[in-house]
């Protein structure tokens, strides 16, 4: 979020007027060296198109294209319980499919979660346990 406040260091930069920015990337906290090395890659590339470092020699030529998204949809839980995905990252999706349940372990009441628009899936939760108004997936389709 864009907001100030939280105990987290681009929170805490932001409120000292130093930018900053949170990068997410890899599976569950995944530390491995082949994805460390491109997050460092891509924070020189930055770096360096906003002109605060000159051009590191070891950076191979960026030879991909950008695919830029446009954000569709947020679907968010509306019940506490257990989440159980059957749509993930990546997966192509339809306006009203049903992408994942949400069961109350206590009495067994089932709520149906599905797509508010349509697009691919960018992101998914992989937690178990939600509550009414978390983030269970977002939708974007290509710009």
């Amino acid at each position: 979020g864009t907001s100030p406040e939280g105990g987290n260091s681009h929170a805490a930069a932001n409120r000292q007027g130093i930018p900053a920015i949170l990068v997410e990337t890899g599976q569950l906290g995944d530390r491995h060296p082949d994805t460390v090395r491109r997050l460092l890659d891509a924070l020189h590339r930055i770096l360096h198109h906003l002109g605060v470092i000159e051009a590191p020699q070891h950076l191979a030529p960026v030879t991909a294209q950008p695919r830029d998204w446009m954000w569709t949809g947020e679907v968010e839980s509306p019940a506490t319980g257990l989440w159980y995905p059957d749509a993930v990252t990546g997966d192509e999706v339809t306006e009203g499919q049903t992408i994942g349940r949400v069961i109350d372990p206590v009495d067994r009441i089932e709520h149906k979660v599905t797509a508010v628009s349509s697009g691919t899936i960018i992101y998914h939760m992989n937690g178990l346990t939600v509550r009414p108004g978390t983030h269970l997936a977002a939708i974007a389709i290509p710009h």
